[in-house]
């Protein structure tokens, strides 16, 4: 019995360690943000970043249509990861930019491809320049441009741990 509660026990702390990642802080959670447009009062742009994934902004258009988050200072924004608010589901395009402190503009990722309702897209940036302001506008889309939620990270994006082998797991319990 106290063998198997204690194989019990090594296989949870190894699976555990095995699925969990470093997580990366959202830097965009809480800061002020601003859009072309806005459909209605709840549906303004603080709901793209408030961490609230049933909550949503909504342009009320089409394309082109953007959302910009104020980060307060210069950062370095590695990876946006966007939960999509669409219907119908199509071809998009979005293109993420940020502008420094001293207004300089630099094209951060472009993300093309196929969106749907509840789709979280991810983007990782190819500039690492700081940029207080993050600008994510919608170029293409079947639908009026929404977002769940957005997230923007600083930094390395999380990497996963090292994970073990079923072989690894097996010795263990020779």
């Amino acid at each position: 019995m106290r063998r198997t509660l204690a194989s019990l026990l090594i296989i949870a702390a190894l699976v555990t360690a095995a699925t969990v990642a470093s997580a990366a802080a959202n830097i965009a959670l809480g800061r002020p943000a601003t859009a072309s447009g806005t459909y209605t009062p709840s549906a303004a742009p603080f709901a793209a970043v408030d961490g609230d994934t049933t909550t949503a902004w909504n342009a009320g258009g089409y394309a082109t249509q953007w959302i910009e988050i104020d980060l307060g200072s210069d950062k370095s924004v590695d990876m946006a990861h966007m939960k999509a608010a669409q219907f119908p589901p199509g071809a998009v395009t979005h293109v993420i930019t940020g502008r420094t402190s001293d207004g300089a503009t630099v094209t951060l990722a472009t993300f093309s491809g196929y969106s749907e309702q509840g789709k979280w897209l991810t983007a990782y940036s190819a500039d690492t320049t700081p940029v207080r302001y993050v600008r994510i506008t919608t170029l293409a889309s079947p639908s009026w441009v929404a977002w769940w939620e957005i997230e923007l990270t600083e930094g390395s994006p999380p990497t996963p741990v090292a994970t073990s082998s079923w072989g690894q797991l097996k010795a263990l319990f020779r």
